[in-house]
């Protein structure tokens, strides 16, 4: 068994993971990263379990006719905490975005803070 608290390698998989989910649309497969009682902390209020993670995930992606991943520009981790700024090919332009996960012993996103920083122009 991988202990993800100590696997920087598992931890950066995580993230490529999450943003192929979010790139393809596929909310069951990014959902699936996360565990049943996981939160989602963000300025609008707090998603808590799958259904609202889901639907905060529908509701963020709703605006982008695509949401590609272009590059993780920044990454460090810490025991059970990763933290990365990407940025993504939008319709509205690239957007840079920053995102804290934490993990539970079997790999899966517990906390995860999602903060949109930017549009840096227009494709």
């Amino acid at each position: 068994m991988v202990d993800y608290c100590s696997d920087v390698a598992a931890l950066i998989d995580l993230v490529d993971e999450y943003s192929k989910a979010l790139a393809a649309r596929d909310f069951e497969r990014a959902v699936s990263l996360y565990a049943s009682d996981a939160i989602v902390v963000r300025y609008e209020g707090v998603a808590k379990g799958p259904e609202e993670i889901s639907a905060f995930l529908v509701n963020f992606l709703s605006g982008y006719d695509r949401f590609d991943l272009i590059s993780v520009d920044q990454i460090q981790t810490s025991g059970d905490t990763v933290v990365w700024d990407a940025s993504h090919d939008t319709d509205a332009g690239a957007l840079q975005t920053t995102n804290v996960f934490v993990v539970n012993d079997a790999g899966l996103i517990i906390r995860h803070i999602p903060l949109p920083r930017g549009y840096w122009g227009h494709t």
